[in-house]
């Protein structure tokens, strides 16, 4: 039997809720929807799929030493420019409460979560269709319906190329400094 049960689905999504601004959890459930978009797309699984939506941003709330020590036991190391902006934490935190409060031991699923802020190389598909949803959910101004048609007929390397360089060329254009390595990520999905 999966661990994924209704269950502990509804468990997760209600946590959501419940740590959430009324405005992030709207978003939330969007990205969760178009997960399950996606994952019916390219053949993954819907649960998961939404499971990674709901529960992306449930650490977005935390303070920065909350963050920071959260994100440590991940056992990830933590690079000095997270030290910087601990809000780019969020994700990481948030797969290691995904293990430790709702004992999700899938690996794809809490690498999902954990890159969704700024990815990586070689992500895995559960990772890809959520770094998508995350940044082309219904709520984002310039995700209309005929954008995400357009993007939704590439494969999913081809869109997350497409998405990963729309969100670096945004973060550069507004004067943000990129995360280290970013430039990198987008340079192999756009290869």
């Amino acid at each position: 039997m999966s661990e994924l049960t209704y269950k502990k689905i509804c468990q997760i999504k209600k946590y959501a809720k419940s740590v959430e601004k009324k405005t992030r959890y709207e978003h939330s459930k969007r990205v969760a929807k178009v997960c399950v978009q996606l994952a019916k797309q390219f053949g993954l699984k819907k649960k998961e799929a939404y499971l990674i939506g709901i529960s992306h941003d449930i650490c977005k709330h935390y303070d920065n030493e909350l963050m920071i020590n959260t994100a440590k036991k991940s056992g990830e190391e933590i690079q000095p420019f997270y030290l910087e902006d601990p809000h780019a934490l969020h994700g990481l935190a948030a797969g290691v409460v995904l293990r430790e409060k709702f004992f999700i031991s899938d690996e794809a699923l809490i690498e999902a979560v954990s890159n969704h802020v700024i990815g990586k190389i070689g992500m895995n598909d559960y990772s890809k269709i959520l770094y998508i949803a995350d940044k082309v959910e219904p709520g984002r101004k310039f995700s209309t319906k005929v954008y995400r048609k357009e993007l939704f007929s590439h494969t999913l390397d081809e869109m997350m190329g497409k998405v990963l360089k729309q969100s670096f060329d945004y973060v550069s254009k507004k004067g943000c400094k990129p995360y280290p390595g970013s430039k990198d990520i987008v340079d192999y999905y756009n290869r």
